[in-house]
């Protein structure tokens, strides 16, 4: 029996728009940005990153201090010699040292929103 098979062409599959085949031969899509919007990009995650590095090192210095201090406040005030004008104002120095601690905390959070896009705005 003879083989009355005829050759099959290979037909390539059709590449959809708006992708395009990489080096490895994947299919992805096509990219949107510049070489130099992506260096912008990775320069504002390097400056993001020390940036949030930093302020969670304040914002817990700040929790720590305010902690202290507070502990040092409840002990004056039980001491049998504090005045009432030093009770006083230990009360008003911990009340300014609250308010900081809920600044500074309240901007850590802000700023670590990762909902918001940091950095140099790109006019989009």
């Amino acid at each position: 029996m003879a083989d009355s098979h005829e050759p099959i062409e290979a037909v390539a599959p059709e590449r959809p728009s708006g992708t395009v085949t990489t080096p490895a031969g994947d299919l992805v899509a096509t990219p949107k940005t510049t070489q130099e919007d992506e260096r912008v990009s990775a320069g504002q995650r390097a400056v993001n990153l020390i940036w949030e590095n930093t302020q969670a090192k304040i914002a817990v210095a700040v929790v720590y201090v305010v902690l202290f201090v507070a502990a040092i406040i409840s002990i004056i005030g039980m001491l049998p010699w504090a005045t009432d004008q030093q009770i006083a104002l230990a009360i008003t120095s911990f009340m300014l040292l609250s308010s900081l601690a809920t600044l500074v905390i309240g901007f850590y959070y802000g700023r670590t929103n990762h909902q918001k896009i940091g950095g140099v705005e790109q006019g989009r």
